[in-house]
């Protein structure tokens, strides 16, 4: 939460070390390392990738709310924005003081390469606008969560032509994050 990701990662690797089935910690681990380098949450080999797929494995253990937010991490590393979404909207919903899901959302307004296809004509699912919103609601809330900035950064990055400043919508998910990456995107907005 305050940009500290290679002490973090030192420090979870150190208790995964510990207690291989401390679940949340493998999901954190998971976290700093893709918060370190967002290439991570691509590669299905990296370590980013394979703490999520420890800490999913292990979620049944774990109580309902911390299951389902590991559960969104999966889902959201796994390429299935729908998912990730829902199951944040029901987190939100039942708490919308849960600031780890209003972090996620923020994250996948910015990231979520879905077209709504619900309307005419087919415009992207997810907003640079309503992430910067949500991170700045996380931040307002709570100060301490340095790493909200980065929706800024990517935000305000991208409007100024950062990857020339295009979004690439898709009608559908694809199998992995890498593999969305290299497909032909349905339509493109600047």
């Amino acid at each position: 939460r305050q940009s500290a990701f290679q002490r973090a990662r030192d420090a979870l690797r150190e208790a995964v070390r510990l207690d291989s089935t401390f679940a949340m910690a493998w999901a954190r681990l998971a976290l700093a390392g893709t918060a370190w380098n967002l290439a991570e949450a691509l590669n299905p080999a990296s370590p980013s990738y394979q703490a999520v797929e420890h800490a999913a494995a292990l979620a049944p253990r774990l109580p309902p709310r911390e299951a389902a937010r590991v559960r969104v991490l999966a889902a959201f590393f796994h390429a299935r924005f729908s998912a990730a979404r829902t199951l944040t909207d029901s987190l939100l919903g039942s708490d919308p003081e849960d600031l780890d899901a209003l972090e996620f959302s923020a994250l996948f307004e910015m990231f979520d390469p879905l077209l709504d296809t619900t309307v005419t004509p087919a415009t992207m699912r997810g907003s640079p606008n309503r992430a910067v919103a949500r991170a700045r609601e996380v931040l307002e809330r709570d100060p301490g969560r340095r790493y909200a900035y980065a929706v800024f950064g990517y935000a305000y990055g991208l409007a100024a032509g950062l990857w020339t400043g295009d979004l690439e919508g898709h009608r559908r998910e694809g199998p992995s994050f890498a593999a969305m990456l290299l497909a032909n995107a349905d339509e493109y907005f600047i």
